[in-house]
């Protein structure tokens, strides 16, 4: 966005923004700023938020009541210190440098830019909404109000309706349905979200209320999560490390990832059980934000592998395998040592017929595999007699429930015959 020209509307709302944000962590505290650059004078506010960020006391303790300029930067000094600890150095607390904090404590550190993975997840979460930007995408409304019917399906369901031109209208009733539902902060002034300058910062600290651990969106993506999966999983960092919850998730949607319950465990194997998971995934149309190194990581950053799962939501289960393969026999019944032909057509595109492998389950129940031709042609000669099973597998599924029964082999016995005997003659017949 081009800002030349109109500076001071993009500076009003960014320091409307940060104030804002500033008053919401001070609440606790009881105490309020209106005017950042003369309130942090004393120490005491900025003591009093950094307390709140970091969700412990600061040490040393600092002065409550300060009455002199040599109190009032032994409290700026203990805050900053305090903060220069999570890696943010602030010489003074300006604008610019405040900002820091909200990417930091808000927003979330990572190695990766907080812009890009708010993005996934917001286009990952909102396909239809086609979202490529924090600023303008939203000025409209229709964007938030879309992402609170996904929140709560239902919420806002004539979000599509709204009318673009009203802006500061459909901004106003989002945020006011936003705060109510969810407790969701006005950080941001609904004018100023509707505003063609809205700074990205801005619109990245109110939206990060959706996202962040325990929001309503990441709570959304939760319960699609834990419905796709056995036990339920808690948050999108270490609950996902060793590979189980995208195996199972993307072989409940009909990708060919291996089965949970038969992944090593050891953490010497989180990052491959994941890689296998992400070429499954892949096959089914959904790209990793992160690498699998990274998804391995007790460390990673939430969102990446929340953005990760928002996509797979809108994959359509693919049917099951029954419904896109069969096998046809020329006789439910043969023979021992004689061929039994059989073929396997397909009916869905996405199964190749050279991915799918072919066993015959004899009454031994040692499976014996059958190589198929390129058009599904398999032939079996038995040496059990009995009932034998086709089972077809492709990945890792599997197709049992064609049976075909064995006869022993027909043995031709010639009878010995008779003796001669005279016409009319008494013969004693020996049974």
């Amino acid at each position: 966005m081009n800002i030349r020209g109109n500076e001071d509307l993009w500076v009003e709302i960014q320091a409307n923004t940060f104030r804002n944000w500033v008053n919401e962590h001070l609440k606790e505290a009881g105490m309020q700023v209106s005017d950042w650059t003369t309130d942090f004078c004393d120490g005491t506010h900025l003591c009093a938020l950094v307390e709140n960020l970091q969700k412990k006391p600061l040490k040393p303790s600092w002065i409550r009541r300060p009455g002199n300029q040599h109190q009032f930067l032994e409290n700026a000094t203990i805050a900053l210190n305090a903060v220069e600890g999570d890696g943010i150095k602030l010489e003074t607390l300006t604008l610019l440098t405040g900002t820091s904090l909200i990417v930091r404590y808000q927003i979330g550190r990572s190695k990766f830019p907080p812009r890009k993975l708010m993005l996934a997840w917001l286009q990952a979460a909102l396909p239809e909404c086609k979202i490529t930007n924090l600023t303008t995408d939203w000025n409209s409304g229709i964007n938030l109000s879309a992402l609170l019917d996904y929140c709560e399906p239902g919420l806002f369901p004539h979000w599509r309706n709204i009318d673009p031109s009203q802006s500061i209208r459909n901004c106003t009733t989002a945020m006011n349905i936003a705060q109510r539902e969810f407790g969701i902060p006005k950080v941001l002034e609904p004018e100023y979200l509707a505003s063609p300058w809205l700074d990205e910062l801005s619109g990245m600290t109110y939206l990060s209320y959706f996202m962040k651990p325990g929001g309503p969106g990441y709570n959304a993506t939760m319960r699609w999560v834990n419905s796709q999966i056995k036990a339920p999983v808690s948050n999108f960092t270490t609950d996902w490390n060793d590979g189980r919850v995208f195996c199972e998730i993307i072989n409940g949607l009909g990708g060919a990832a291996p089965e949970a319950e038969k992944l090593n465990l050891h953490h010497s194997y989180w990052e491959s059980n994941i890689k296998k998971a992400v070429d499954a995934g892949q096959s089914l149309g959904v790209k990793p934000i992160l690498t699998p190194k990274d998804m391995a990581n007790p460390e990673v950053e939430h969102l990446g592998i929340m953005a990760y799962a928002a996509h797979m939501q809108w994959i359509p289960p693919r049917p099951p395998l029954s419904q896109m393969l069969t096998v046809h026999l020329e006789s439910t019944s043969g023979r021992v040592g004689e061929p039994t032909y059989f073929r396997v057509d397909i009916f869905s595109r996405e199964i190749e017929m050279s991915s799918v492998r072919a066993f015959i389950v004899p009454p031994t129940g040692v499976p014996q595999s059958v190589k198929l031709s390129g058009n599904g042609q398999g032939v079996y000669v038995p040496d059990k007699y009995g009932m034998h099973e086709i089972v077809l597998e492709v990945g890792e599924d599997k197709l049992p429930g064609h049976f075909f029964r064995v006869l022993p082999r027909f043995l031709h016995v010639a009878p010995p015959g008779m003796a001669p005997c005279a016409l009319g003659s008494l013969v004693e017949v020996l049974v």
